[in-house]
């Protein structure tokens, strides 16, 4: 199989520009309500910045339902697609699901990852002669010599690697949920097996733009209500959009060759 879903990776690529109007809404409701926590967390008014919290996290979470839905080509439902009744209930559950067992499985790998990272640092430590605790915050990556250094930068990739590879295998739960109509978590790894470094990659090239986009508002100096605005406004429009319609496309060309036997 090819590394990179050129067709998928196309279809994900011109989702914000085929549904642009959703796409659209979508963003600057969601940035608008990120925009008015944060306002609200700088002004000291806790209880407004979590209400706003929770009123942006639902935003989000009927957009990428709704988008689900139009990539998956299913009957639109509520305004422009976006409704909130037992579509987004299954889909909340399922990424609820999904969040718990990957900070079990990528938290249970990061802890071995950290432990064996002190342990280098240890071995550096005792190779520059220092026999007493320091105080206060240690950078142990300052301790590495060339030895650790290598060992490290593997451990660090196999990390990566493996977290990545999770993140693939559970990719395409949020649409099979959305189509087949019940929660899927475990049950849709079938269709990723042979098939995660393809979802990986493609997922990452699909990312990208948002990423980039992402990190240049975190360093622009700008406002930070006005920030949160146009982070939200290119986490939905350039994120959530395009890897929705990317997973949707993957789950709907693997299931037509491997279909669910439930």
């Amino acid at each position: 199989m090819m590394l990179i879903d050129l067709q998928a990776l196309g279809r994900a690529a011109g989702f914000p520009l085929r549904h642009a109007v959703p796409v659209g809404l979508a963003a600057l409701a969601y940035g608008g309500l990120h925009a008015v926590q944060i306002a609200f967390a700088q002004a000291g008014a806790g209880a407004a910045a979590g209400l706003a919290l929770f009123a942006a996290l639902a935003v989000l979470f009927i957009a990428a339902a709704g988008f689900g839905r139009m990539a998956l080509e299913l009957p639109g439902k509520g305004v422009l697609g976006f409704a909130a009744g037992a579509d987004e209930a299954r889909f909340v559950w399922v990424m609820i699901l999904i969040l718990i067992l990957l900070g079990t499985v990528i938290g249970t790998a990061f802890l071995c990852l950290a432990f064996m990272l002190g342990a280098l640092a240890l071995i550096g430590a005792d190779r520059a002669g220092m026999t007493e605790q320091p105080e206060g915050f240690v950078n142990i990556f300052a301790l590495f010599g060339t030895g650790e250094w290598i060992v490290a930068t593997v451990l660090l990739a196999a990390f990566a690697v493996f977290s990545l590879w999770v993140l693939a295998r559970v990719a395409m739960a949020g649409p099979a949920t959305l189509e087949r109509g019940r929660v899927q978590v475990l049950s849709i790894w079938p269709l990723s097996t042979g098939r995660s470094h393809a979802i990986a990659l493609t997922s990452l090239l699909a990312a990208a733009p948002g990423i980039a986009a992402m990190y240049a508002l975190a360093a622009a100096p700008l406002p930070a209500v006005l920030q949160a605005f146009l982070q939200g406004l290119a986490g939905v429009a350039l994120l959530v959009a395009p890897l929705m319609a990317l997973w949707s496309a993957l789950y709907r060309k693997f299931n037509a060759i491997q279909p669910d036997s439930a």
